[in-house]
């Protein structure tokens, strides 16, 4: 009983000491972290630093009727392990009004893992289709992507 005491006063001064953010550089603590939610059935929260994601690159193109893909390559740049973010794609016409805006969530990424790790690339690869009654799909001329954390 003394020894989860004692436990839970380091982990509570380590929080104090450390953000989140911070201690994702530090794999020793993230692994025992790990092992101390396994054992008391909890989950670890991953970081998340909207400024350390870069959309490297991406594309939106049109596949067949209503019907697009989007791609982008996304990369951690900081040392940390980090949640993966959600996306709010925004659909321009040819003067750039935003006809549509669409967050697409990190569980609705097609992502083998929930987190991107410490300095890695992701791709991803992501269909979108509009409804084929929505009257604006002809005026979607470009598109502007954001990487956030809601």
């Amino acid at each position: 009983m003394i020894f989860l005491a004692v436990l839970l006063l380091f982990l509570m001064a380590l929080q104090l000491m450390l953000s989140r953010e911070q201690l994702g550089a530090y794999p020793g603590v993230t692994a025992m972290l790990e092992r101390v939610c396994r054992t008391w059935s909890c989950e670890p929260v991953l970081p998340q630093r909207a400024e350390a994601l870069v959309i490297e690159s991406s594309s939106f193109e049109r596949v067949a009727g209503n019907t697009y893909r989007l791609q982008m390559n996304l990369r951690n740049t900081s040392r940390a392990d980090l949640a993966l973010p959600a996306l709010a794609l925004s659909l321009t016409d040819s003067s750039s009004g935003v006809v549509l805006r669409r967050v697409i969530t990190a569980q609705e990424l097609e992502a083998k893992d929930d987190m991107l790790l410490a300095g890695a690339q992701l791709r991803i690869t992501q269909g979108l289709t509009l409804p084929d009654t929505w009257p604006d799909a002809a005026r979607v001329a470009g598109y502007r992507l954001l990487a956030f954390y809601p």
